[in-house]
């Protein structure tokens, strides 16, 4: 997460706190090396009380802070006390551009988002990313925790991390998904994706991810994609071995994801946000019909 000296140096004429160069993080403050109450006593209390938003003179900035422990079933967050920081996300309320900053953009990544003619530029080593228009303004510049911090990952999501850069898992657009609707509307959507299913190589395998949702107890989600991989190999003759399920944990917004991917492709990524202590317990659940 260091910003260089020349970031630095461009920054003392832009906000009224002088950073000096050998510092890191954001004015110092360092994701998952500083507190909610060092950040406020640096720059005072946000805009409302226990708020994540403070208004600064050249800035605005939103600091997220950690609240959850580490769980089964949660593949993400840092074993780190409560209201320590985690990211910090600041806005520029002037007029600032990559070239003013100097960077050397050979040390980021980049990735455009086309859909509205804006880039993103990052440095996983360095913790910073900075989102521009087209014109090279910046919009947004976010300090995340350094790669050499991966050691505080709670264990599942240091699992998580570990897959994605050996490339067997990857976050994928499913090709197709439902949320709570009647059985004869998943039949219909299931149809569907095989028909779609044609398009692919013989050897591709399908994955679905089932979600249950914070009313529910252990067990709906797993029980929601075991449907629809029966409804497919009974209705539709798909083998047996070429569907893989994926208990997903718990979401508010999606039941089932379907994916197809090809022969040497990554796995997809549950994205569950709703955090399993959310989870009723006890054994009066409502099973699927």
């Amino acid at each position: 997460m260091r910003v260089t000296a020349t970031v630095l140096t461009f920054f003392l004429g832009m906000v009224s706190f002088v950073t000096s160069p050998n510092e890191t993080g954001w004015r110092g403050i360092r994701p998952l090396h500083a507190t909610r109450a060092e950040v406020e006593k640096l720059i005072g209390p946000p805009m409302e009380p226990n708020g994540i938003t403070y208004d600064l003179k050249d800035e605005r900035v939103n600091i997220t802070y950690s609240k959850l422990p580490c769980a089964k079933g949660w593949p993400f967050g840092y074993n780190v006390p409560p209201n320590t920081v985690i990211s910090i996300l600041t806005y520029p309320k002037t007029k600032v551009t990559l070239s003013d900053l100097h960077l050397d953009l050979k040390k980021y990544k980049r990735t455009d988002r086309p859909e509205n003619q804006r880039a993103v530029y990052y440095n996983d080593e360095e913790g910073i990313t900075f989102q521009t228009e087209s014109d090279q303004r910046i919009l947004s510049i976010q300090y995340l925790p350094v790669s050499g911090d991966n050691y505080l990952l709670c264990p599942e999501a240091a699992a998580r991390e570990a897959s994605i850069q050996k490339g067997e898992t990857a976050s994928l657009t499913p090709v197709l998904y439902y949320n709570d609707v009647p059985q004869h509307e998943q039949r219909v959507r299931l149809d569907f994706f095989t028909d779609k299913l044609k398009k692919y190589p013989l050897q591709s395998l399908i994955y679905i991810i089932g979600y249950a949702d914070a009313g529910e107890c252990a067990g709906e989600a797993g029980k929601r994609a075991d449907w629809a991989k029966h409804y497919l190999v009974d209705k539709h003759g798909i083998a047996d071995n070429r569907i893989k399920t994926i208990n997903g944990g718990l979401r508010d917004d999606v039941w089932v994801e379907l994916f197809i991917v090809e022969p040497g492709g990554p796995i997809p990524l549950p994205s569950p946000n709703i955090y399993p202590k959310s989870e009723r317990s006890g054994t009066n659940c409502a099973g699927i019909h």
